[in-house]
């Protein structure tokens, strides 16, 4: 596995598009347009849910996000180890393929499903751990 980029993200909207830039910069050599396209709408969307809805966090709270590459697919992994522990089953469950046109909210892990080939979420030493992948060379 060969690490592209480790980045320490204060939990901070403000820092959600420097970190989400880190990582296309990285991820861009190695992805289609199209599925550049999606890898940024997912990730952006995973990060600025770890901020908004991770719960009350201590001042200064930091978020580890890596990505790595396996020369077949991109992972993107989120580490929260502040946030509330999420029900890992809200991750598993496949999201709403007609989501209500008139709500607010509501789209965020059908956005991650969609835009992602594979979605990972796992408690992990008390830590919430979110995996993004997306596979190389696979046709727009």
């Amino acid at each position: 596995m060969t690490r592209l980029a480790d980045i320490t993200m204060a939990v901070d909207l403000e820092a959600v598009d420097p970190a989400l830039a880190q990582l296309v910069a990285a991820a861009a050599p190695h992805l289609s347009a199209t599925k550049l396209i999606g890898f940024e709408l997912s990730v952006i969307e995973a990060l600025t849910n770890l901020v908004r809805h991770g719960g009350t966090r201590p001042e200064g709270a930091l978020a580890e996000v890596r990505i790595e590459s396996d020369g077949r697919e991109i992972r993107v992994i989120i580490r929260d180890a502040t946030g509330q522990p999420v029900d890992a089953a809200l991750y598993d469950t496949p999201p709403d393929p007609d989501p209500d046109p008139l709500a607010e909210g509501g789209r965020g892990l059908h956005i991650m499903h969609s835009c992602s080939d594979r979605l990972l979420f796992r408690r992990e030493d008390g830590a919430n751990v979110l995996t993004l992948a997306y596979r190389i060379g696979e046709p727009d």
